[in-house]
């Protein structure tokens, strides 16, 4: 979770979204954004459960590319 990093100090200033109720906790650390998934370079964030999916997505993008992502999709 993005309290998780926060807590290990990974990311500060980053772009990053999590869960909203924890925004106020977090966007002291973070450049708090409202997106249900956020990249900011290695750092790959999302806003709960109900994303898990985009989130998902995302990392496959950023390992492998946007393509087979998509074809993961779409799947």
């Amino acid at each position: 979770s993005t309290t998780a990093l926060k807590a290990a100090k990974i990311g500060h200033g980053m772009k990053a979204t999590s869960y909203p109720s924890f925004k106020d906790e977090l966007a002291e650390f973070y450049d708090y954004q409202e997106q249900d998934v956020v990249v900011d370079g290695r750092l790959i964030t999302s806003r709960g459960p109900a994303t898990a999916m985009a989130w998902a997505l995302a990392i496959v993008a950023k390992v492998m590319d946007g393509e087979v992502a998509n074809k993961v999709a779409s799947q």
